[in-house]
């Protein structure tokens, strides 16, 4: 245990300062902010209290100050805006204190910045969006705070970001889409929030991403099918949100996913079988009570077996035979409308025989049908009916008429 001894204030040429992993206690003397030549200051993983002196304001060629796992609270909590003016420094390490209030705007003065840990305290309030100015800033870890409100978008669309923790806080909204930007991006940490909304599919852009794990929140809607593009994705963790839909059989294919967690969504369908679903131990789907098959392992029901798709016609196929059809179909009708006007044309040019007039039978006396016959002359009769003879003659008017003699009486037709 014991203090700085404020005869360090002395060494004007000091470059780099390091006492971290001590058991020093107390307050971080002013006189450190005349050391004027200090790059670096390590006072990490001792118990000092207070706050950081504004005199540190001074170290212009600071680019180093790491005072993570004290017990510094600053006065009234709050980051001291003496920190904004360190314009070169590139690694800020306040995390694991007890700092509290909201993260100043003035950070984003800092453009130089290329970590930045907060986490592990009690900040509140929100994201500043100034933080986008820090375009050179490749670490942002902000985790277990009590910070709220949306992600800002100007965070999301920093190019150099390789790591974003921002889990354990109240954040709301969505996952902004610009995410996507962030194509250096190997981990983010997202879980612990109540960030709702479907994944956006934009994430699926972040090529070089290792680390997925947006766990604990709100999310819902499916899986993006496009995760298939993270070929080096390590942990996925998409567990207890509201996720529903199949589980996308491109997981399977991921070669370097070495742990799976969808537990405590609304997932259904069948479970795959290869890659990283070959091994009970790599994965977690517990809590998914629509789910089917999957290794022999998770004791699932089986998977009703699906009907056979009918592989119907192409619909431009369809079109066609349809519209050739109909062509067909008219030609047809022209056709037999054609044939049928033929023949009645025909038809209504035929002459009626002379003895059939509006449908009777024409009258002739019995004299000439005598005459005709030849006296009813056995040479002449045809047959002998029930009704009467048949026989034939010739009148005058037409030639092989045909008649009927009754024997019941003396009428006689003829035909």
């Amino acid at each position: 245990m014991g203090r700085i001894p404020v005869e360090l204030s002395s060494l004007s040429k000091l470059v780099s300062l390091n006492l971290g992993r001590n058991n020093l206690i107390g307050n971080i003397p002013p006189p450190l902010g005349i050391l004027s030549s200090l790059v670096s200051l390590y006072l990490h993983y001792n118990s000092f209290e207070g706050s950081l002196p504004d005199e540190l304001g001074q170290l212009v060629k600071l680019q180093n100050l790491e005072t993570y796992s004290n017990k510094l609270s600053f006065v009234k909590g709050i980051i001291p805006i003496g920190v904004g003016k360190l314009r070169n420094l590139e690694g800020l390490y306040l995390y694991s204190n007890r700092l509290s209030g909201q993260i100043l705007s003035s950070i984003g003065n800092i453009t130089r910045l290329v970590k930045l840990y907060l986490d592990g305290n009690c900040l509140q309030g929100s994201i500043p969006s100034s933080l986008g100015n820090c375009r050179h800033l490749e670490t942002l870890v902000l985790g277990r705070n009590k910070l709220n409100g949306t992600i800002p978008k100007e965070i999301l669309s920093i190019p150099s970001l390789v790591t974003l923790n921002i889990d354990q806080n109240s954040l709301v909204g969505s996952l902004p889409p610009v995410v996507g930007n962030l194509e250096l991006l190997q981990y983010l940490f997202a879980a612990d929030n109540k960030l709702m909304g479907e994944i956006p599919s934009e994430i699926n852009n972040c090529l070089s991403l290792e680390v997925l794990n947006l766990s604990n929140n709100l999310f819902q809607g499916a899986i993006p099918p496009g995760l298939i593009n993270l070929k080096g994705i390590k942990l996925l963790d998409l567990s207890h949100n509201n996720l529903s839909g199949h589980i996308p059989e491109a997981l399977q294919k991921f070669p370097f996913l070495e742990y799976l967690d969808l537990s405590s969504n609304d997932l259904e369908g069948q479970v795959p079988t290869q890659g990283v679903f070959k091994n009970s131990s790599k994965f977690s789907i517990l809590g998914n009570n629509k789910l089917c098959g999957g290794i022999p392992q998770l004791w699932l029901p089986v998977c009703p077996k699906k009907a056979p798709k009918k592989h119907g016609m192409p619909i431009s196929l369809t079109v066609i035979f349809s519209m050739v059809g109909a062509v067909l179909g008219l030609i047809l009708l022209s056709f037999l409308f054609a044939t049928v006007f033929r023949v009645r044309r025909k038809a209504s040019k035929r002459t009626l025989p002379a003895f059939f007039l509006e449908g009777q039978f024409l009258n002739v006396s019995y004299v000439d049908l005598f005459k005709a016959t030849g006296c009813f002359s056995l040479d002449n009769l045809i047959g002998v009916g029930s009704y009467g003879s048949v026989y034939k003659g010739l009148l005058d008017q037409e030639s092989n008429m045909y008649c009927s003699e009754s024997f019941q009486s003396t009428r006689t037709w003829c035909f």
